[in-house]
């Protein structure tokens, strides 16, 4: 190394000992000081007050409450998935009336309470399908009174 990439050497390292505190310190002055939150998420996931009909299907591991504001309209299908599917990658269907794969309801993937707006006021029923290997884990058709 000649003397003037020492000298090109110092500068760049003088310049780096001053530019990078200043770089860190405005990271940290300009780090939120709470998370922001997801107000839309929260709303929809918002558990529905009144409880309209309860089905249990303990063998497969599955409760399915329909909820809703009032005693008639039915406006949200909760899955409460007590022990873990078999396929990690399970998406819920709207099941049609001739047993086809319908509207696209939303996500499973661990044990959990999960929560879904649904616009029908009866479903037929629901599919649980795994998108990666293209198969159906679990159909569950709903008897209404």
């Amino acid at each position: 190394m000649n003397a003037g990439l020492r000298k090109r050497h110092l500068i760049f390292w003088i310049l780096i000992l001053i530019i990078l505190p200043i770089i860190m310190i405005r990271a940290k002055i300009n780090v939120p000081k709470q998370p922001i939150e997801n107000k839309t998420y929260l709303e929809v996931n918002k558990q529905k007050p009144v409880l309209i009909k309860e089905i249990n299907d303990m063998n497969d591991g599955l409760k399915f409450n329909f909820r809703g504001d009032n005693d008639k309209q039915i406006s949200q299908l909760e899955v409460i998935l007590v022990k873990p599917l078999k396929d990690a990658s399970s998406t819920l269907f709207e099941l049609n009336y001739n047993d086809e794969k319908g509207t696209y309801i939303g996500e499973l993937s661990q044990t959990g309470v999960y929560r879904f707006p649904i616009k029908n006021q009866r479903l037929y029923g629901v599919l649980i399908f795994d998108e990666i290997k293209n198969d159906v884990v679990i159909k569950k058709v709903f008897q209404w009174d």
